[in-house]
């Protein structure tokens, strides 16, 4: 009963995009996001630990409502903009505003190894593969983890591959690395998400606290000699994306060891933490990433 729930509700979703106009939209989304942190309690306590781990400060009732509301906000026009831009009810010409340090891309992948972009799902993530191609580099996928309804999950890929998002299902690329090994060869962008916790990776710090990281950017580097791009798409105050670039970090001098992937994976860690701190209200965390 609740599967048949979520599927109505998501074909409700679809088809009010099909024939609602943007603005509407948009004033639905804002509703919806203001409703739900009402409702779900826990995602309210959640922004107030993430408030707390980062600035070592309390988050008080309202400004952890107010985080939480901005974070459905923002993912739900996240969603609304992809979907539009498929049935062309978009209204901006472009999905970027503006792009910060765009030659730290261009001379990473002038190497000829293709470019691992680490991210996090801060701002616009869900449309970076959309980004870059608009950018001029169509040959990008991005990691991702699949829905358990696979109903819903179908769904999805129809979507994805309407708006031209290629991606890997995470369950099919933990065990064989061979396969991003040899995208990354071809010169593909490969995009990794890695502020998440990751079940098997080795518990390193994140805020204070010690998250099971996810070992796969170092690994990839090393192994193939990409580039990691630090990037993300923080969302503007006219819904576009203000793209930021980062200096890439080369592993050509490294080995594969321990040592050398543990310290990448360290450096990598601390980007995320920086640039999160630095623009927390966009962090769309909704998990506990510390257990």
């Amino acid at each position: 009963m609740v599967n048949n729930f979520i599927i109505g509700f998501f074909d409700l979703f679809l088809w009010l995009v099909k024939v609602l106009p943007y603005n509407i939209l948009q004033l639905l989304i804002n509703v919806f996001s203001i409703f739900t942190t009402i409702i779900l309690k826990r995602y309210r306590v959640i922004a107030s630990i993430n408030y707390r781990l980062i600035y070592n400060k309390e988050a008080g009732l309202v400004e952890s409502f107010r985080i939480t509301k901005n974070v459905f906000i923002i993912l739900g026009m996240q969603s609304i903009d992809i979907l539009t831009s498929i049935e062309k009810k978009y209204p901006n010409e472009s999905f970027i505003n503006k792009i910060y340090n765009i030659s730290y891309l261009t001379e990473a992948l002038n190497k000829g190894k293709g470019a691992i972009i680490l991210s996090a799902h801060v701002g616009n993530f869900t449309m970076l593969n959309m980004i870059l191609g608009e950018l001029g580099y169509p040959n990008c996928s991005m990691i991702m983890r699949g829905v358990k309804n696979q109903n819903i999950e179908g769904k999805l890929n129809i979507i994805r591959e309407k708006a031209h998002i290629k991606f890997f299902n995470e369950s099919n690329t933990k065990k064989n690395t061979i396969v991003l090994a040899k995208y990354l060869k071809r010169k593909g962008i490969l995009i990794m998400l890695t502020d998440q916790r990751h079940i098997k990776g080795p518990p390193l710090y994140f805020f204070g606290k010690t998250k099971k990281t996810p070992l796969g950017p170092a690994i990839l580097s090393i192994l193939t000699g990409a580039p990691i791009v630090p990037l993300f798409a923080l969302r503007s105050k006219n819904g576009k994306s203000d793209i930021i670039i980062k200096k890439a970090i080369y592993t050509n001098d490294l080995d594969m060891n321990n040592e050398s992937i543990r310290k990448i994976s360290e450096l990598t860690n601390n980007i995320l933490e920086t640039f999160i701190r630095e623009n927390f209200q966009q962090w769309l965390c909704l998990h506990r990433w510390w257990r």
